[in-house]
């Protein structure tokens, strides 16, 4: 029977109210024409020219009807736009009251249901029926027009009949006929009055439901009246929200974690009190993952934390990964627990992406744990895996900072169930922020206070409840088989220490290999693997690599035969000097000859002059290490920056054809660019000057920290530790010097001939006998050997001059330049020939007989104890 009877108002209702209809359009009043006004100026007129005897006087009579008819205009044009703006008003309020009607019908229905039936009847649907908010019906019977008329009773008629008011049965057996959902949770809501189905009678009127395919009641009454309503469920979500309400209502506004946990009695994680008694999460059933909203200052942190102390509590079957984009302070005294796996946080950005980034491979390896053990779910396996419960406090921030982690938390919760890993993603506003294929597997939301009723709707269905004046810790919790109010236990420093107390002492095991330590010893195990398996290879172990994928530290291998050269980029500082000095012990171990390249341009020039011609070879494979190539390349003129890279190149190749190789710290990538291209194979980055020279030297970009220490880099696009040797580098290389001084007839050109004489007899183990440039020729032709050295020494200028005795000392001699510039040795060469650098104590040297472009060597005066071989 219907009883659409309204209620007392509840606290969780609004006030009965009774709609006031709309004033109908007012008519605008009609101003008559205004004919004395059009016949007085005209009497006048007429009085007026008979006076002074003008009949012009007649002409300002015309005006008279003129202003009379735009008055008479003017006015009608007002009452149209009376009329317009009347309709706009009358339009505006009967929306206005449609609304009203809406909002009133909906707080009618609530108090109806909410009403207990006063005869002990039980409610079993909802149908329209009579509302009390319709009040009097609005006169308009007088109104001219036929719209208004039939507008305010429209809406007098809506007002009138409630859509959705209760449906009660009276009590005494009921009879359901049906079967399904709708009938089952039917025979529920009615209890003891409920009579099975074809029953014999036991004297008492029954009444019957019919339960229809389209989810509709077909009532019979004892007294024969059938009445038609919707189906039992259409009210029992908002029944259920009422009640979530009314026990919210009488929850504490405060408890402790400790206190909540004691009264436990069913699986899950303990999180708070609720109306039956402790409130537990049972990840495992209801989850596998959870999704928090809430304003700031709501409790949601609490929720976390007493969430993640429940897990604490049994090491063996789950470990703690927490992730705080808030500083860290949420967690911090969670983070000694033994179950504590990590805690991740925005004031280490290289740290945070390390460890997000290891999540993929957790997933990876949880796979082929269960393929290895040929089973479904982590629930099968008899040990060997713990639950690993992530809890991510401000989940916007984070994918904000990190937005390719929208991917892995996809994937995370798409498959998580069956792995293990749960999900528990917090964060004040969740619609919008969490995808749609996270948010699909999160069974478990949890709503905390909250401004915004779109908010709430989004997190938890469209009948959530209010939870706007809702204290700090008081949560609305819906699982898949409830919806309940919760007030979060409060996490103390007593309860962490007892859970710890309480715990195993053997904390769990990250997803995640270690962080690489800043130094890395020679005698670590990891390096002797590394250093193993780098020798297997043929390669030498520049470091170890911190390979997250694989969650392990696995050996950076540089294979000169196969890489090619390898450059070492980095600032001053960042350890490049010890990478050089890690590759030469490496090198040494394994029977090569490491040799470092001089840091003087002369002699490192020759150094590679020799590497290139194969005059410095030897039986070994051989290691050329060149420490600060930029520096030297900076400190010399274009000429010969340039002259040393060709040498630089031929030296690689001579280098790779006889099985060795060359280990090059370059300098920043900024400053060095163009030494890089196409010259080397292999790159080790170490830390860089700022993002730009990260970036540059082909560094993972976002990835620079200018607080990595010393060997800290990149190897293969991954991070690397470069080993700390146990020696220094090799001392710099000595380069092969031609001498001076022995020869039987020498000529040379000097800025001081003085000074170059003195040095040559100096320097000459036999007597030195000097001839002037016009005696030279005459002199050399007579000269013999037994007599000592014959020694012509000029300046530039007397050598230029005298072209006869040049052409016999470049066809005879031995042609010494001390002290010249390369336009001095240019023009008496008479060829643009690019000499090699010098210092300041060493000579150009041309041997006899070099034809039109002879070669220029690079000498010095022999000492006279020299035995060094020319």
């Amino acid at each position: 029977m219907r009883s659409p009877a309204a209620a007392a108002a509840t606290p969780w209702c609004s006030v009965p109210v009774t709609i006031t209809y709309p004033e109908p359009p007012r008519a605008s009043p009609r101003a008559p024409f205004p004919v004395i006004a059009v016949i007085a100026p005209l009497i006048a007129a007429v009085v007026i020219g008979a006076i002074i005897r003008s009949p012009y006087v007649l002409v300002f009579a015309a005006l008279s009807p003129i202003i009379a008819v735009a008055s008479a205009l003017e006015s009608r044009r007002a009452a149209r736009r009376h009329a317009r703006e009347e309709d706009q008003r009358f339009a505006f309020e009967c929306a206005a009251t449609e609304h009203a009607i809406e909002r009133a019908h909906r707080d009618e229905t609530e108090r109806a249901f909410a009403t207990p039936p006063g005869d002990g009847g039980s409610v079993v649907g909802a149908a329209p029926g009579a509302s009390t908010i319709a009040g009097s019906a609005p006169t308009v019977d007088a109104h001219p027009e036929q719209s208004v008329r039939e507008r305010l009773r429209a809406l007098h008629a809506r007002a009138a009949r409630n859509p959705r008011l209760p449906v009660r049965v009276p009590p005494g057996p009921v009879e359901v006929h049906g079967s399904g959902f709708i009938a089952e949770r039917l025979r529920a809501r009615l209890g003891d009055h409920a009579v099975p189905d074809g029953s014999p009678s036991d004297g008492r009127a029954r009444t019957t439901i019919s339960v229809s395919g389209l989810a509709r009641l077909d009532i019979v009454l004892p007294g024969g009246e059938r009445v038609a309503a919707d189906a039992v469920v259409s009210y029992l979500a908002d029944e259920e929200a009422r009640n979530a309400r009314a026990r919210a209502a009488a929850l504490p506004e405060r408890c402790e974690w400790a206190a909540a946990r004691d009264g436990q009695s069913t699986p899950g994680l303990a999180v708070g009190l609720g109306a039956a008694g402790t409130v537990t999460l049972d990840l495992i059933t209801d989850g596998p993952h959870v999704l928090v909203g809430g304003a700031t200052g709501s409790g949601k942190s609490e929720f976390l934390r007493a969430l993640a102390l429940s897990a604490a509590a049994d090491p063996g079957a789950w470990s703690v990964l927490y992730v705080d984009f808030k500083g860290g302070a949420t967690f911090q005294d969670l983070a000694e627990l033994p179950s504590t796996v990590g805690v991740i946080t925005d004031l280490d950005a290289v740290l945070a992406t390390r460890a997000l980034t290891s999540l993929q491979a957790e997933i990876e390896r949880r796979e082929r744990v269960l393929a290895r053990e040929r089973v479904r779910d982590i629930a099968q396996l008899a040990s060997g895996l713990s639950r690993l419960l992530i809890v991510v406090d401000e989940y916007a921030a984070l994918v904000a900072t990190h937005p390719a982690l929208q991917a892995v938390f996809s994937d995370l919760s798409a498959r998580g169930r069956s792995l293990g890993i749960h999900l528990v993603l917090c964060t004040q506003r969740p619609s919008g922020v969490v995808h749609d294929t996270v948010a699909v597997n999160c069974a478990i939301r949890v709503l905390f206070r909250t401004t915004d009723a779109a908010d709430a709707r989004a997190l938890l269905g469209g009948d959530a409840p209010s939870v706007a004046a809702a204290p700090r810790g008081r949560a609305v919790i819906r699982t898949s088989e409830q919806l309940l109010a919760a007030q979060i236990g409060l996490v103390t420093p007593a309860d962490i220490a007892a859970v710890a107390s309480a715990a195993s002492s053997a904390r769990a095991d990250p997803p995640w290999a270690p962080v690489l330590p800043s130094e890395l010893s020679p005698t670590q195990p990891e390096v002797v693997d590394g250093w193993r398996h780098s020798r297997a290879e043929g390669g030498l172990l520049v470091g170890l690599i911190d390979d997250v994928a694989a969650q392990r530290w696995s050996a950076a291998s540089w294979h000169p035969r196969r890489d090619g050269a390898l450059a070492i980029l980095g600032c001053s500082g960042s350890g490049r000097t010890t990478a050089l000095a890690q590759l030469a012990a490496e090198a040494r171990q394994v029977g090569w000859k490491a040799t470092l390249l001089p840091h003087s341009l002369a002699d490192a020039h020759q150094v590679l002059t020799d590497i290139a011609t194969g005059s410095a070879a030897s039986s070994q494979p051989q290691l050329l290490l060149v420490d600060g190539l930029a520096d030297l390349i900076d400190a010399e003129s274009p000429e010969h920056a340039t002259q040393l890279l060709t040498q630089l190149d031929a030296a690689l190749r001579a280098l790779h054809r006889r099985g060795g190789g060359a280990a090059v710290a370059v300098g920043t990538a900024s400053s060095a660019g163009r030494l890089l291209a196409g010259r080397f194979g292999a790159r080790l980055q170490l830390r860089a000057l700022d993002h730009d020279d990260h970036h540059a030297s082909g560094a993972p970009r976002g990835e620079h920290n200018d607080r990595a220490p010393a060997g800290r880099g990149w190897w293969r696009g991954q991070p690397v530790q470069v080993v700390q040797p146990t020696q220094s580098l090799p001392p710099a290389l000595v380069p092969r010097i031609r001498t001076v001084g022995s020869e039987p007839v020498i000529a040379v050109v000097s800025a001081n001939p003085d000074r170059s004489l003195e040095a040559l007899r100096a320097s000459c183990p036999r007597p030195v006998r000097g001839v002037p440039l016009a005696a030279f020729v005459d002199a050399a032709s007579r000269h013999d050997v037994r007599d000592g050295t014959l020694a012509c020494v000029g300046h530039p200028d007397d050598w230029q001059r005298d072209w006869a005795a040049l052409s016999h000392a470049r066809r005879e001699a031995v042609i010494a330049f001390d002290g010249c510039d390369m336009s001095d040795l240019r023009a008496l060469v008479s060829a643009r020939i690019q000499p090699p650098p010098i210092d300041q104590r060493d000579l150009w040297v041309i041997e006899p007989g070099g034809g039109s472009t002879p070669e220029v060597l690079r000498a010095r005066w022999s000492p006279p104890s020299s035995d060094v071989a020319h």
